[in-house]
């Protein structure tokens, strides 16, 4: 395993995990040069406890810890985000799994669940979540017929909200990380913008028409059946990618889908490929193996 930054080349390797532990989902809570930098791996299970492995920079090998809740929790797919020093994880029953990091070295597990009347509206094909001015945002796309649901986690009064417009923001949800932006151009707002294509063009939904539409050219659909998708992939910001912000990747085995925070991306291959989807600001990266 070992950060990769895909513009320098620049490469820092990782001890390897021992083959016995498999980690679902990991994530890098600060850039690999910062002497703070911590990588956290979490197992994913169907339990009341949960096991990570944690390695900080200096280290040589991972140490693991197993933590446990009243109430079982299963992780999703989504990349966690890092909120005033703890780790929000997203779970499969539309809960929250959240890893306290700020008990002078001491970490702590909670699991905050969603009221049950809104957890059927929430099953979901995908979901993303990113972190916003006053909690979490959380995108859900539907088994059913792929429509689009934006709920808030706000903090710290831990409620949800039903979030019916962005306002002047925008979003780009990827398997590998989300990033929510000002809308910077005129007719970019209250738009999330998805790693789907339909023929060349890129998708987006709309929150005004609750429409996908391209990017290119005048398609519209209410559902997403017909679009192709990267699955592999994840959205960097070139503007704010500078020297002091480098946009490292964390590389492990093919297949393995690890995940990080502040980065911002993920790899679940060993190469990777730059489409230009919106313009030159921001960017999708996707892998081939």
């Amino acid at each position: 395993m070992f950060f990769f930054h895909p513009f320098t080349m620049l490469k820092i390797q990782l001890p390897d995990l021992p083959t016995r532990n498999y980690c679902e989902n990991v994530c890098f809570l600060s850039q690999p040069t910062s002497s703070d930098c911590m990588v956290i791996g979490f197992e994913r299970g169907c339990s009341i406890s949960i096991e990570f492995c944690i390695i900080k920079r200096g280290e040589d090998k991972w140490t693991y810890q197993h933590v446990g809740h009243s109430l079982r929790f299963i992780m999703s797919d989504a990349s966690p985000v890092l909120y005033n020093g703890k780790l929000y994880c997203l779970g499969e029953s539309v809960n929250l799994g959240v890893l306290d990091l700020s008990n002078n070295g001491w970490m702590s597990w909670d699991v905050c669940s969603m009221p049950l009347a809104r957890r059927h509206s929430c099953r979901s094909r995908q979901s993303f979540m990113v972190k916003c001015d006053d909690g979490l945002l959380v995108v859900y796309v539907t088994h059913e017929d792929r429509r689009v649901r934006v709920l808030k986690f706000k903090l710290p009064e831990m409620v949800w909200e039903d979030v019916k417009s962005l306002g002047d923001k925008m979003v780009f949800v990827s398997p590998g990380a989300s990033l929510l932006e000002d809308a910077v151009e005129k007719g970019m707002a209250n738009k999330i913008y998805f790693p789907k294509f339909h023929g060349e063009s890129g998708v987006f939904y709309s929150l005004d028409t609750r429409m996908y539409l391209s990017i290119v050219g005048n398609y519209t659909c209410r559902t997403s059946f017909n679009l192709d998708e990267q699955l592999s992939c994840t959205w960097i910001n070139d503007i704010k990618s500078s020297s002091n912000s480098l946009p490292f990747f964390l590389v492990a085995k093919p297949y393995w889908p690890f995940f990080l925070q502040d980065g911002p991306t993920c790899c679940r291959r060993s190469s990777c490929e730059n489409t230009e989807m919106v313009n030159r600001k921001w960017r999708l990266f996707a892998w081939t193996r």
